[in-house]
């Protein structure tokens, strides 16, 4: 088994591979209380200071282990570490790619990158803005809602990321200033609260990273965190 890996060199993306080695179990340590709470306190400072380098989006970034660090974490930390590992894996899916190549349709659905990308644009305004905020949802939800998943004439991949990133910060703002037990209203789904709306988040962020996968692996052989 190969474990796909990205590292940067000389500026540009390379991909290697490393054979898998299974991790070694340790046997528990018998540390006192207060190590333990110490050493739970200082994994969490750190999977907080991940989680924040996620936030700076000037350039791909290559962090496959993020959520290692989040393995003590908090509830809290530990969703939005794993949230913002997602969203930072969705930019860095179209790295580098042409806006022919992004509107490019590789499968019999019509799926493309840049229609991947500008739908989940608008899974983060549903659940946070719409959802969470009580921003009326937009008409064309309801008249048009393909149009999410369409890449238009005219449209370039760097503005649909552009857009994709400001939505997910408008999301975080949202976010900050509940608690996970807080409740919004649903028009379907009657009350839900912020730490579902983390979870779905993940799961739809992360199955549309898949997508992005396996269609940039179509255009250009690249996988992984690339």
């Amino acid at each position: 088994m190969e474990l796909h890996t990205v590292g940067q060199i000389g500026g540009t993306d390379k991909i290697t591979q490393h054979e898998f080695v299974p991790p070694v179990v340790e046997e528990p340590s018998h540390n006192s209380a207060a190590e333990v709470a110490a050493d739970t306190s200082d994994q969490n400072a750190h999977a907080i200071t991940v989680r924040n380098s996620l936030r700076s989006t000037d350039e791909p970034r290559h962090c496959a282990k993020t959520d290692d660090w989040a393995t003590t974490a908090g509830e809290r930390d530990a969703l939005e570490t794993f949230l913002d590992q997602y969203r930072a894996i969705v930019v860095w899916k179209l790295a580098g790619l042409s806006d022919d190549q992004a509107g490019r349709k590789l499968v019999e659905s019509g799926t493309t990158l840049g229609g991947i990308v500008k739908h989940l644009r608008h899974v983060e305004e549903a659940w946070f803005v719409n959802a969470l905020d009580g921003v009326p949802r937009p008409e064309w939800r309801d008249t048009d809602p393909e149009w999410q998943y369409r890449m238009e004439p005219g449209e370039m991949l760097a503005g649909l990321i552009a857009d994709y990133e400001s939505a997910c910060a408008t999301s975080r703002r949202i976010a900050a200033g509940r608690g996970l037990d807080d409740l919004a209203q649903h028009p379907r789904l009657g009350e839900l609260s912020l730490r579902w709306v983390y979870l779905h988040m993940i799961e739809e962020t992360a199955r549309h990273a898949g997508h992005l996968d396996i269609l940039r692996e179509q255009i250009d052989g690249r996988t992984g965190f690339a």
